[in-house]
């Protein structure tokens, strides 16, 4: 029978994960993970490690949003839920004179559902602290944020990335 409740949850499962990744695919999977993965996209990466993990009602807090070998970056989250802001503390590796830059990112959601959301900001040469303006989070009952820092070079794809951290 196709329709048994455990089927049926697989299948909540898979449409939350699946309306979740879509949410960060151009910003996030396609050019901080996918140049990593060998044997499937980013896209299909991202599921494969948070499908059980991702759920429409859900604590959804240790989600796998980008995984390599750069330095973790720490932050903090400030301000209120009608302004808020990250500031993300990293390790900049960039050799400009090479054309590589530093690219910081943000992931937030509701760990209740929804929509994620991500905002991406270069970081100038020398530079190991950016604070990243997301703005209103008054709709999300309880949001989460997760920071990750890419290591870029002009006209290639992204060289390396950090796993995500939770702030």
């Amino acid at each position: 029978n196709p329709n048994t409740a455990a089927q049926q949850a697989q299948r909540g499962k898979m449409s939350a994960a699946v309306k979740f990744a879509q949410s960060i695919l151009a910003g996030v999977l396609i050019p901080f993970v996918s140049p990593f993965q060998k044997k499937m996209s980013g896209y299909n990466w991202f599921i494969k490690q948070n499908i059980g993990k991702i759920t429409a009602k859900s604590n959804a807090v240790d989600l796998r949003f980008t995984s390599g070998t750069l330095a973790l970056p720490t932050g903090e989250a400030t301000g209120s839920s009608g302004a808020m802001s990250l500031t993300v503390n990293f390790e900049n590796v960039a050799n400009t004179a090479d054309g590589e830059k530093m690219v910081v990112g943000v992931i937030w959601y509701d760990v209740n559902g929804g929509d994620a959301y991500y905002k991406t900001v270069e970081a100038e040469a020398g530079v190991t602290s950016k604070t990243i303006e997301i703005g209103d989070v008054s709709a999300m009952a309880e949001p989460v944020y997760h920071a990750f820092v890419a290591l870029t070079k002009t006209g290639l794809a992204c060289q390396d990335v950090s796993n995500n951290v939770r702030i």
